[in-house]
């Protein structure tokens, strides 16, 4: 819900779109690594990045949940051209509004390229249902108790599990999708500046795919396990994380013209 009322606004708010980018002119370079975070020494996960205003620096937030889904998030920047990161005390406010357009529900400048939300929420039965007792029997019996079958379907809705699918879709591509778990915008997508109308998301083998505004797509070649693509203000870099192992995560940057 809260995502459609931002996507209001910024259909609402978006200017003249600017000139479509022709993909099949667009070069794209071979992936490099800039440093390699371990997720056990810097407690947490890669959860948020953000490119500096002049592209020097790239802001990574680092993110542990509780059990109730709590966050505790520790703060880094990372120097492009000196390949390595440091600790930093908070998000500065630079990366803040880089990631309110990066992970908007639409192109900046371009509200009809917009994604769309589906939630769809089923049932369906544990697999410690008991197949044995009065609850595992059949109740078709007529010699059996009544309260017998009652008591067995009580069961069968306490024994359910409620599923939740919330999927991104645009241009009947799979943006995004969770199950169960909270959505977060922009972890597995990022807007381009809105002078080449594009985005840049990883589908769902794991691989960083371009797509214009009409729907076609240019898939980088060398790209696996792909999460939090960021383009740079500019438009001519897109870095993103490659998990390597299980707490192992490269970090990458593709030139684009």
């Amino acid at each position: 819900m809260i995502y459609a009322l931002v996507l209001v606004a910024a259909m609402t708010a978006a200017g003249a779109a600017a000139p479509q980018t022709d993909l099949s002119r667009l070069a794209v370079s071979s992936p490099d690594k800039i440093v390699t975070l371990d997720a056990k020494a810097l407690r947490g996960m890669p959860s948020r990045m953000a490119w500096s205003p002049d592209g020097t620096r790239l802001y990574v937030r680092m993110s542990e949940y509780d059990r109730w889904g709590n966050e505790t998030g520790r703060n880094y920047l990372v120097d492009v051209a000196a390949r390595r990161s440091a600790p930093t005390e908070a998000e500065p406010a630079w990366a803040v509004d880089y990631w309110t357009w990066k992970s908007a529900p639409a192109a900046p400048g371009r509200p009809s390229f917009a994604i769309r939300l589906d939630q769809v929420e089923t049932r369906a039965r544990t697999t410690n249902v008991p197949r044995e007792g009065s609850i595992g029997q059949s109740t078709s019996d007529p010699t059996a108790n009544p309260n017998d079958a009652q008591a067995a379907a009580v069961a069968a809705i306490w024994q359910s599990q409620r599923i939740v699918t919330s999927t991104m879709w645009l241009h009947g591509q799979v943006i995004a999708e969770v199950v169960n778990a909270p959505l977060r915008p922009g972890s597995t997508f990022s807007w381009s500046p809105a002078s080449l109308g594009l985005i840049a998301y990883a589908d769902q083998k794991g691989r960083l795919v371009i797509m214009d505004a009409e729907g076609h797509t240019l898939r980088v070649a060398k790209t696996t396990h792909v999460i939090l693509p960021a383009w740079s203000d500019n438009g001519r870099r897109l870095a993103y994380f490659q998990k390597t192992s299980r707490s192992s995560f490269d970090l990458m940057i593709v030139r684009v013209g």
